[in-house]
């Protein structure tokens, strides 16, 4: 009886990890040092704010989507291997 309950949370954290990724896309190099110099130049500090805390959220989120389907994809490996 563990098994469809490990493999329904394994595809529960897969899709959601899949859903984020899709929203914010694949995690990618930091570019910290180039955004920093546009949010520099001429930005005003509401707009500044704005940039500063999208590009938080694009450099957490992917991160958090690829764990969270390593992390389906380990319950359903688990739920393969326990014996009912």
């Amino acid at each position: 009886m563990i098994n469809p309950t490990l493999n329904t949370i394994g595809l529960v954290l897969a899709i959601t990890g899949v859903v984020l990724i899709f929203f914010y896309g694949p995690p990618m190099p930091d570019l910290r040092t180039e955004v920093h110099i546009v949010t520099e130049q001429g930005l005003p500090p509401a707009e500044r704010a704005q940039v500063t805390e999208r590009l938080l959220k694009h450099q957490v989120y992917p991160k958090l989507g690829l764990g969270l389907i390593l992390m389906g994809f380990l319950f359903q490996l688990g739920a393969t291997w326990i014996r009912s």
